[in-house]
């Protein structure tokens, strides 16, 4: 059970970019959307869809018809643009205080956006730009891809342990990060 903010319950906008995510986009869209932790009315769940090709499109009509505009809103470059130019445009629209970076084939746990925003109400929390967690991936098709992730993840907590020696992390790894928009806007984009 998550340990409930003190300091009311800030908005927080989950942005997924999506480029061709056929396989792996609706179940993820349906966890955030379903299975979150977190009061409905409090967060929103805005896709990027990069140029996808494919069924893609059709897809996020399908989910949007689905959960309506106020729950999932989808914003269209024609032209694949890349991960940073899309979440850059999405920044415009985003309504949350807070902004979860997340990929179109991760899950975050259904407490986490209790669990990240505990670092930021916490004290010295107000100094605080981003926090970042392990990335679990959920297209996973091998042993090989599952002993990738492990790997993957293994080293990436061994350099942000490292960092942390040197009293903050040195650059976050997208997925899986908590921003706040403010500090986002700051830097700018």
């Amino acid at each position: 059970m998550p340990r409930y903010l003190e300091k009311g319950t800030p908005f927080i906008t989950i942005l997924v970019p999506a480029h061709n995510e056929e396989a792996s986009i609706e179940s993820t869209i349906e966890h955030l959307e379903e299975r979150m932790n977190y009061p409905t009315n409090q967060y929103e769940v805005v896709v990027v869809n990069d140029g996808s090709t494919g069924q893609t499109g059709a897809i996020f009509n399908r989910l949007q018809t689905r959960y309506g505009e106020k729950g999932l809103r989808v914003i269209t470059i024609i032209n694949n643009r890349g991960k940073a130019a899309g979440f850059n445009i999405a920044l415009g629209f985003s309504k949350g205080q807070f902004l979860l970076s997340n990929d179109a084939d991760s899950k975050p746990e259904v407490d986490a956006l209790w669990k990240y925003m505990h670092y930021f109400e916490r004290e010295g929390g107000d100094r605080l730009g981003a926090i970042t967690g392990n990335m679990l991936s959920i297209n996973k098709t091998s042993l090989v891809a599952e002993a990738q992730q492990n790997e993957l993840n293994s080293i990436i907590g061994l350099i942000k342990r490292s960092q942390l020696s040197y009293g903050g992390l040195f650059a976050f790894f997208g997925a899986n990060t908590m921003y706040r928009k403010a500090a986002v806007l700051d830097v700018g984009g």
